[in-house]
């Protein structure tokens, strides 16, 4: 059986996500549902995705990447709140999730919360210096 991970590295998510439900059978794990929802993501199948990572959640809720993945969800359906609330659950339990740093500065800078959306992406740089992302946004916010 091909190894889902490469699969999805590779862009083949349709495959990775057949693998994926292939070896979870009946009883998905919470790291196989996460997994499915990042194919799924990239399938731009939204509500699906949206259910594996609840589930995933679920069945273990001390997931900082559901989380931050479930934030970008809902970030893309222009839910600010509850994106807002998962990139909070998501530092919760990893403070050096450079990541989720980025994108609650994105979130307090949409809100326009411009001095904790600044203080979100020096953190996030700080966390990860190469973080292109939060650099450009940094820039942008103090630029203007």
């Amino acid at each position: 059986m091909s190894d889902p991970l490469e699969l999805y590295r590779e862009g083949q998510y349709e495959r990775s996500l057949q693998v994926l439900r292939q070896l979870a059978g009946d009883s998905p794990s919470a790291a196989n549902l996460l997994n499915q929802a990042l194919c799924l993501k990239a399938l731009s199948r939204v509500d699906e995705a949206f259910d594996c990572l609840e589930k995933s959640l679920a069945l273990n809720p001390n997931q900082s990447l559901a989380w931050n993945e479930l934030g970008l969800l809902w970030d893309d359906e222009g839910r600010l709140a509850k994106a807002r609330e998962c990139y909070q659950r998501a530092l919760a339990l990893d403070p050096g999730f450079a990541a989720a740093w980025n994108n609650l500065g994105v979130i307090n800078y949409l809100t326009r919360n411009e001095k904790e959306a600044v203080a979100c992406f020096q953190r996030a740089l700080e966390l990860d210096p190469q973080m292109e992302s939060a650099r450009a946004n940094l820039e942008d916010l103090t630029t203007d």
